[in-house]
């Protein structure tokens, strides 16, 4: 059992010129390049020109190539993701190795990964060890409660958590419940932002490992709509620029939220917007590595906040709609009341869509100045090919009077990571390369 990479397995990648307009544009939908790996990754080659695999101690970044040639093939990616039982514990933790290197020889690969990663994790119901919890003391009653689960307050030592639980009414939701729970986690994991909620792992409530907790910080201030309506003399827009900080790095990574509204934006101790509840959550990407599950406005997304072109059947939420629901957050800040307030029913909700109806009225409210209510307009225009991207709406924020939230001290480890290093958790489990490489030579030989 050795460490999953070698001291020079990421010395000073390069990048393809591809690879360079890959990481301008984040969001495009490229197929995967061609491997052409640096010199000091390129390893010895055997007689059919496939990486040298027969010791059993195989070099790092050998393991790196073959895993780079499984992505790129549609039946070995298959292959990949049937994977179950201790092959794919094993490959989960080599995956989000990968992911853990602050670097890898080429851009696409990160992306690609993650996009591994979600799918075996959710294929499976299985998780990277060091995110498995012990130790965590659950409080009841019951909290709060959505959409599709319940909210428990915990305790680990001396630090508060929240404990999100899949609410379960049947037994033939378990194994679908599992599969969101572990996308979710998977997708919240990677996400290390000062206006993201933390992930800080998962808990399992019973021995059989049927009742899973996504864990994070607990937030005494609550969300941001009720922690306003309690504090009404405190400015807004911080809060406004807050969120969509939080969106655009979202938006840079690659994920669509799919469920902003504010019940969903919690207020952490210092006074800052955090996002939450990734429950709804995309990975908009190319038909290469299709992934998007859980997306669609009636699969659980709150049409108050819907964009009108999610009510087509099979639409699935994208960056065009998460702008459509920030416009609507902006509006409960502002005024305090939800968009579409005066409707009692979603009927009347999608009758007002299908009419073209603006969330926000069509008055500008006195509490709302004109170029905040310039953008509020932008944002909520029906067509979502006319809405504004983050990175616009955080420079005109940028630009308008107390939007700055302060300085935001930048962390050596993400906050999650610190808190799993804090109770022991957070060590990578050891890998046994040999047998990764046992488990991609299957997979190569189909």
């Amino acid at each position: 059992m050795i460490s999953a990479f070698g001291k020079e397995a990421f010395a000073k990648p390069v990048y393809l010129e591809k690879d360079k307009e890959t990481a301008q544009d984040r969001f495009s939908d490229v197929r995967i390049p061609e491997v052409r790996w640096p010199k000091i990754l390129r390893p010895k080659r055997n007689k059919d020109n496939n990486p040298d695999s027969t010791g059993s101690n195989p070099d790092p970044s050998d393991l790196l190539e073959t895993f780079s040639l499984v992505l790129e093939t549609p039946e070995k990616r298959k292959a990949l993701q049937e994977l179950a039982g201790p092959d794919a514990q094993l490959m989960i933790d080599y995956i989000h190795s990968i992911l853990l290197q602050p670097e890898l020889p080429i851009v696409w690969l990160r992306k690609h990964s993650r996009i591994a990663l979600y799918r075996l994790c959710a294929a499976s119901t299985l998780y990277p060890q060091c995110y498995v919890l012990k130790g965590i003391v659950k409080f009841d009653p019951v909290e709060a409660s959505g959409g599709f689960g319940d909210v428990y307050k915990a305790r680990h030592g001396d630090r508060l958590l929240c404990l999100k639980v899949i609410r379960l009414r049947r037994r033939s939701e378990l194994e679908p419940a599992l599969k969101l729970c572990a996308k979710e986690g998977m997708v919240w994991g990677e996400l290390h932002h000062p206006n993201i909620l933390p992930f800080y792992g998962i808990y399992y409530l019973d021995e059989r490992r049927e009742q899973v907790c996504l864990v994070s910080p607990w937030m005494d201030r609550g969300d941001l709509v009720t922690y306003l309506k309690n504090n009404p003399s405190l400015p807004r827009t911080p809060f406004i620029h807050d969120i969509a900080s939080g969106l655009e790095y979202l938006h840079f990574e690659g994920v669509v939220h799919g469920d902003i509204k504010g019940a969903n934006v919690l207020v952490d101790d210092s006074g800052r917007a955090r996002i939450a509840d990734f429950g709804l959550v995309s990975i908009p990407v190319d038909q290469t590595l299709a992934y998007s599950h859980g997306a669609t406005a009636p699969s659980g997304c709150s049409y108050r906040w819907t964009a009108p072109e999610l009510l087509d059947g099979g639409a699935n939420t994208t960056r065009a709609s998460d702008v459509w629901a920030f416009g609507c957050v902006c509006y409960e800040i502002f005024v305090g009341k939800a968009p579409f307030y005066e409707c009692t029913s979603d009927v009347q909700i999608m009758a007002k869509l299908m009419a073209d109806a603006s969330p926000i009225g069509s008055v500008q409210p006195s509490q709302i100045d004109s170029n905040m209510w310039a953008l509020m307009e932008h944002c909520c225009t029906p067509d979502p090919v006319g809405r504004p991207e983050f990175r616009v709406i955080v420079e005109k924020l940028k630009g308008s009077p107390m939007t700055d939230p302060g300085e935001v001290p930048v962390e050596v480890l993400p906050e999650g990571q610190q808190f799993l290093n804090k109770m022991g958790e957070g060590k990578s489990a050891s890998i046994d390369l040999g047998r990764v490489q046992q488990i991609f030579n299957k997979i190569q030989q189909g």
